[in-house]
């Protein structure tokens, strides 16, 4: 069973059949953390690592995915939130909007892509060990 906990992820897979959608959670490393796993897992020397680091803009950030377990959410009972319209068409401002299921499955099923290969990743908030929201996040 997959330790369940709020998270940053990629929606790997959506079943429109079963309204299931697998996530791959990931972490977001910054400062020291993201400086330490450059230096333990990447091989950067320390000076390299604190340079690369020190250099991110503000929204850049280590991506750290080492656990290979999907978590599992159906798309049909949790809250939805999009950085797209209905339609396909791109929101103007960098705040996801709510959609019901029905508008998510309409999206899902005229552009695929904007759903599982979107450039927008995701958040999951979990409560009582069951992902209850799912909302795409504006990351500049």
């Amino acid at each position: 069973t997959a330790n369940m906990y709020s998270s940053y992820a990629i929606m790997n897979s959506y079943d429109p059949n079963t309204g299931v959608a697998s996530f791959d959670y990931f972490d977001m490393l910054r400062g020291e953390d993201a400086i330490d796993w450059l230096v333990e897992q990447e091989g950067y020397t320390r000076s390299e690592a604190e340079e690369t680091v020190n250099n991110f803009a503000d929204s850049e950030f280590v991506y750290k995915n080492i656990n290979p377990q999907l978590r599992y959410a159906n798309m049909s009972i949790v809250a939805i939130k999009m950085m797209y319209n209905p339609d396909g068409s791109e929101l103007y401002n960098s705040v996801s909007v709510p959609f019901t299921y029905e508008q998510f499955y309409q999206l899902y099923s005229a552009h695929p892509e904007l759903v599982t290969f979107s450039p927008y990743f995701y958040y999951c908030t979990v409560n009582n060990n069951v992902i209850t929201g799912v909302e795409q996040i504006y990351w500049p």
